[in-house]
């Protein structure tokens, strides 16, 4: 008897190709299974994105006890992450301070039916990691579904599924995604035809499943490894995301602060939370790297998830897991070498220069198995060492001009400090060293077959010499006046998920961060200062030259330790997957940082600091020692609850709950005298004020190749700590300055003790303290986000994705002056005095060309008195739109375009409160800003890749660029004084001005020479910025550089003999530069560059 089968299966939903691989003879029998030798791989099948494959097999049936059996149907869809989370222990929910944990892993999950649609129970599901032969396993419940959680992000897997009275089923080169599940839906059926050596291979598809609802972007292994990095860093490719913005201070998503991200390592927080760095990178001022780039195994940018257990930002959350060991031992070797000849001209102030630089850069991997099937090791190293002289202009090498100099002058000040026992070091180029180190291990072992555990540590070093200031602008610094940066981060993790039953999950996990970073001085004697001038020809100039220890860097030291401990359950209920969940985190801190413990000078000349006459000196004198290096932390409680409910094979709903209540360790001292003159009690911090969040969204998905994603939802992050620290240090009796003027400066004396006390005895000269303390109300920052996005699968396979997402600030940090003056004056354009119609606070000082306000206060006895409370006004938007294309494993093309728009009444970018509130620049009144445009608020971004495969018989050479073009960075132009006076125009007044300069009509208004408005009038007319708001004071980042253009090239060639590979690579960033030198330029505002000429003058802040 001779019969037909037809094998009918639709292509995966998501997958971007599948191939079914049938034996070659066309007679099956009837009856027992095939043995394992007559699999012979015959007729290939493949299929487009939406094709079906049908495949017509003859056979002849002969006689058996076991009916036919059809190859099961089968759907792919995939689904988000994973519901390993949960509650610790009763005695945990009251004694831990808990924080969220992201996502670290992946998932399997699935319904099982016969072909009459009755759910099949006691199936077994067996999932194998291919490459470590890493088994899990799970029986299907009453109505038929499964799930596998926990599992390693990657793959390849291989699932099986048998239960009797069913054939076999198996499919293979199953990878999982980071914080998604993959779902296998299948029919099994009792009567089939034995097709033997069936075998399906299917690619993970990260935008097509379930479980995806809010806007993310994935970056796999495959593009880490093959798109161009100067750095190696993976946070690079944080930039394929088109609502990243980066740039040299860290990484800004959806039009928010870097300063609000989180980062996460293997689901465990890894990052500054106390600020030092403005990216939260551990060790960022330094340089540093978390981890090795080849320890990554996927990276994922998380800009609105809306998995309740992700929390601690409300800016992005940055998520990245690490690369396991297999059944095979590997070991790979790198290096990378870049010198001067490699690189571009530097071009500052419109001239070229090409400096003398090296990188050498090495590494290494090791992996492999400890005991195969069930334990495997992987280890990671890398090295840098890199060499360049200080950006900018030098004496004796540079035009004089161009630094405002006279060489000579700074050869008589080398001199004369040399005779005064202090050695400046050189004026002209010299070397700086960045050196890094970091190392990686990771251990997996499989406990029994319910538990699987995870123990990995990771150490990065980081060693950096600071650039000395030799750009225009600021004062030019000798080699002493440089500092030296030391970081050191050790990361421990330890997780483990069980397996509780077939419906039960749980997952444990602890980790431990110790992160200590020291800046110190070059120079052991006090900072000096000198004011030159002189004449270049016929030009006359004028600059401040600075020597000796940064006055920063005198006393600066910081200690984190970080714990975290989190219990996770989840528990699956028909179509509800339920989560449970507790974290808890301890957060301790010990500062050091008193700026000018070592004192500094200032002399109005050369033949001032030859009589050894200083003009002004300046120290801060520690008053008690737990005051001047405080101890002090935070614990974060958070407890989480959510439900994920396929509500039907095309809508998936996912709803969660959860409060954070954060509660600090340690006190402020009280200031007595602060709380008589001003009624307020600085020792106070906000306690165990509870944070709730409440999230919801879904994914429908109407018909094929097609999906809709929308949800909203509140986002509770964390401030920077220092910010914290800043309220034990500034409160006016942890430390004094002394500053002493004219006569009553002491002499300076490199090789003597510090003097305390100014020449008329002590006290004289003391500075008012400035004051910075917490609310009492003050809560963490909380953000309201909504999302809406489509994703939907054109003709030919390319996947477009559209996606919208707006954000309110409900509760952002705000900063106060609480010792501004109660009865502001009011003036105006018509004064005479060209600044605008503004608040004015205190007394003008008579006798002047020009007004000066000399500031008002409540009390005299404190300068700014700054309260950190909250305030809402932030807002942003953003729009995004997505094309990508795969051609099978030889092209892979991405295409991205965003518009983002952001406004914010403060910056909020510095690591103290003063800062933050003296440099965000003003208008009318410092503590009532308006919300303006932030300085994130870079509205275009185009960013697209390719990645090309060729000649795979030969080893392969893979081909991949990246393109990234956005809009200019936002900027400001301010006074260079204090023409509001609030009292931010102090000694250093380059950090503080921030009086927005006020547009004139006509020169007439500008209160300066004639020819001084000659040159503003110039000024005006190449500003775009300011000829758009003559009259007015000018709006907070109104002002913008140009586009930036970037194209990065990366070229590798493989060759392999005998089992050996090697890869001969050349990256090269910025090939638009290349090609013409015109192009790929990205401009950026200095950070103080004086308008000379200028009413004021002003001054371009960014």
């Amino acid at each position: 008897m001779n019969g037909t089968v037809t094998f009918t299966d639709s292509k995966p939903v998501g997958a971007d190709r599948a191939s079914w691989t049938v034996p070659s003879p066309t007679t099956y029998p009837y009856g027992p299974q095939v043995p394992r030798h007559r699999r012979t791989v015959g007729v290939s099948v493949e299929t487009s994105n939406s094709e079906l494959a049908v495949i017509q097999l003859q056979g002849t049936p002969t006689t058996s006890r076991q009916r036919p059996r059809d190859p099961p149907r089968t759907t792919w869809r995939r689904t988000s992450w994973i519901r390993l989370f949960v509650p610790l222990l009763a005695t945990l929910a009251t004694t831990l301070p808990l924080s969220a944990q992201s996502a670290s892993t992946g998932g399997l999950r699935g319904r099982i039916l016969d072909r009459d649609g009755t759910p099949v129970e006691a199936a077994l599901v067996t999932l194998v990691h291919t490459r470590t032969g890493v088994t899990s396993t799970v029986l299907s419940v009453a109505d038929g579904r499964y799930s596998l959680r926990g599992q390693r992000p990657g793959g390849p897997y291989t699932v099986t599924i048998t239960r009797i009275g069913f054939r076999e089923f198996t499919r293979e080169g199953i990878e999982l995604l980071l914080g998604r599940f993959v779902d296998l839906d299948l029919t099994l059926v009792s009567e089939a035809i034995e097709i033997e050596g069936l075998v399906v291979e299917a690619e993970a598809d990260p935008v097509f499943n379930p479980g995806r609802i809010g806007i993310s972007t994935l970056v796999t292994s495959e593009v880490l490894r093959e798109l161009p990095t100067l750095t190696r860093n993976f946070l690079d490719f944080a930039a394929l995301s088109p609502l990243v913005r980066t740039s040299e201070e860290g990484v800004s998503v959806a039009g928010a602060s870097y300063r609000f991200n989180t980062l996460n390592i293997d689901g465990a927080l890894n990052q500054d939370v106390f600020g030092l760095s403005t990216n939260n990178i551990a060790g960022g001022r330094a340089g540093a790297r978390v981890i090795p780039l080849e320890a990554v195994e996927q990276f994922q940018v998380e800009v609105a998830p809306f998995d309740i257990r992700q929390s601690g930002f409300t800016g992005g959350a940055l998520n990245a897991v690490t690369r396991s060991g297999t059944n095979e031992f590997e070991t790979s070797g790198f290096g990378f070498y870049r010198g001067s000849g490699l690189v571009g001209e530097l071009v500052i102030d419109d001239v070229s220069t090409r400096p003398e630089l090296s990188t050498a850069r090495a590494g290494f991997t090791a992996s492999g198995p400890i005991r195969r099937d069930r334990a495997h090791f992987f280890v990671a190293g890398e090295w840098e060492r890199a060499r360049e002289p200080p950006t900018g202009f030098h004496v004796g090498e540079s035009d004089p001009f161009r630094m405002s100099l006279v060489p000579d002058s700074v050869a008589r000040m080398r001199s004369l400090l040399q005779q005064l026992g202090a050695d400046p070091g050189t004026a002209s180029s010299f070397p700086l060293e960045n050196q890094l180190a970091n190392l990686f291990a990771r251990v997996d072992w499989k406990l029994g077959d319910r538990h699987d555990t995870m123990l990995r540590y990771s150490f990065a070093a980081a060693d950096d010499e600071p650039d000395p200031n030799r750009l225009p602008g600021a004062a030019y610094e000798f080699s002493s006046g440089g500092s030296e940066i030391r970081s050191r981060n050790h990361s421990a993790v330890l997780r483990l998920v069980s397996s509780l039953g077939n419906r039960l999950t749980n997952e444990f996990a602890t980790n431990v961060q110790l992160l200590r970073d020291d800046e110190t001085a070059r120079s052991a004697f006090p900072q000096l200062e000198v004011s030159m001038d002189g004449t270049i020809g016929d030009l006359w100039v004028t600059r401040d030259v600075r020597a000796g220890a940064d006055f920063f860097a005198q006393d600066n030291g910081l200690e984190q330790r970080i714990i975290q401990i989190s219990n996770n359950l989840s528990y699956d209920v028909g179509s509800h997957q339920l989560l449970v969940g507790a974290s808890g985190t301890w957060f301790d801190f010990d500062r050091r940082f008193v700026p000018g413990v070592l004192g500094s000078y200032e002399f109005d000349s050369l033949e001032d600091l030859a009589l050894n006459r200083p003009d002004r000196y300046e120290v801060t004198i520690p008053l008690t020692d737990h005051g001047a290096a405080p101890s002090f932390g935070v614990r974060e409680l958070a407890l989480y609850a959510q439900d994920e409910w396929e509500a039907g094979d095309r809508l998936t709903v996912r709803a969660g709950a959860r409060v954070d209540i954060p509660t600090f360790a340690g006190r402020p001292e009280a200031n007595e005298e602060l709380e008589r003159e001003l009624g307020i009690d600085a020792s106070q911090l906000p306690d165990r004020r509870l944070n709730h969040s409440m999230r919801a969204g879904l994914n429908w998905r109407p018909f094929e190749g097609t999906q809709f994603r929308a949800g909203t939802g509140i986002f509770s992050g964390r401030p920077a700590f220092s910010w914290l620290a800043n309220a034990f240090q500034n409160n006016g009796l942890a430390v004094t300055t002394i500053v002493c003027r004219g006569d009553q400066a002491p002499a300076f004396d490199p090789a003597g003790p510090t003097p305390r006390e100014c020449v008329g005895g002590p006290g004289t000269g003391e500075s008012p303290p400035i004051i910075n303390y917490f609310d009492p109300e003050f809560r963490f920052p909380q953000d309201w986000r909504t999302t809406f996005a489509v994703d939907h699968r054109l003709p030919g396979g390319v996947v477009l994705s559209a996606s919208w997402i707006s954000n309110l600030a409900l509760r952002q940090i705000f900063i106060t002056n609480e010792n501004l003056g109660p009865d502001p004056h009011t003036g105006g354009p018509e004064d005479g005095f060209g600044f605008g119609l503004r608040n004015v606070w205190g007394d003008t000082v008579t006798g002047r060309d020009e007004q000066l306000w000399v500031g008002g206060r409540i009390s005299d006895l404190f300068g700014p008195v700054l309260r950190v409370g909250n305030r809402d006004g932030n807002y942003s938007y953003a729009a995004t739109l997505e094309l990508r294309k795969d051609f099978r494993n030889t092209l892979a093309l991405r295409a991205g375009y965003s518009l983002t728009r952001s406004s914010d009444l403060q910056d909020l970018l510095s690591i103290d409160v003063t800062s933050n509130y003296a440099t965000t620049p003003i208008g009318r009144h410092p503590n009532d800003p308006a919300s303006q445009r932030s300085r994130f608020d870079r509205p275009h971004k185009v960013v697209a890749s390719a990645r090309m495969r060729l000649l795979p018989r030969f080893g392969g050479t893979e081909i991949s660029t990246m393109y990234v073009g956005q809009s200019g960075v936002p900027y400001s132009y301010v006074y260079d004084g204090d023409v509001n006076g609030d009292g931010f125009n102090g000694p250093r007044a380059a950090g503080l001005a921030n009086d927005l300069i006020y547009v004139p009509r006509s020169s007439r208004e500008l209160p300066s020479l004639f020819v001084s408005q000659i040159i503003w009038a110039g000024f005006l007319e190449e500003e775009e910025c300011l000829r758009e708001q003559w009259a007015r004071i000018l709006a907070r980042n109104t002002c913008h550089t140009p586009w930036s253009h970037r194209l990065d090239l990366r070229v590798s060639l493989r060759v392999d003999v005998r089992g050996f590979k090697a890869d001969l690579t050349l990256d090269m960033l910025n090939v638009l530069n290349f090609l013409n030198s015109s192009w790929g330029w990205s401009r950026w505002p200095t950070r103080w560059s004086s308008c000379s000429g200028c009413a004021g003058t002003s001054r371009l802040v960014n």
